[in-house]
Formats: structure tokens, C-alpha cells, sequence
């Protein structure tokens, strides 16, 4: 249960960059255009940041185990 919170903030930011496309895709003028595009952009890099922070923490755990 440790990690449900990330899974939780996660999934609702995987939505908003969802809602973010969907903006993009019905603008009607280059602001909203924009500001979607950099909604979903901004969400993926979130993503992917916990992606890396997970297996970062699970490679140092693995190495302290190993005593290096």
C-alpha cells in the first residue's frame, strides 16, 4: 500500500495530459493550442520522471545490498 499514492497521482496526471490533447485538438485559436500541448508534454515528462526516480531508487537499493 506504500505506493498507491503514486500510482494515484500517476493516473491523474496521465488524465490531465489526456484532457490536455483533447484541448489542443479542439482549439479554436493558438493559445489553446499551445497551452494543451504543453499541458501533455509537462505530463509525460511528470510520468516519466517517476518512471526513472522508481527504478533509481530500486538500482541504489540493489547496491547496497550487494555492499558497494
Amino acid at each position: 500500500m506504500a505506493g498507491t499514492g503514486k500510482w494515484i497521482s500517476g493516473g491523474l496526471i496521465g488524465l490531465l495530459g489526456f484532457f490536455g490533447l483533447f484541448a489542443a485538438s479542439r482549439a479554436v485559436d493558438s493559445a489553446f493550442y499551445v497551452v494543451g500541448w504543453i499541458i501533455f508534454f509537462g505530463s509525460l515528462g511528470y510520468i516519466f520522471g517517476q518512471v526513472v526516480s522508481h527504478y533509481n531508487k530500486r538500482d541504489a537499493a540493489i547496491a547496497r545490498n550487494r555492499g558497494h
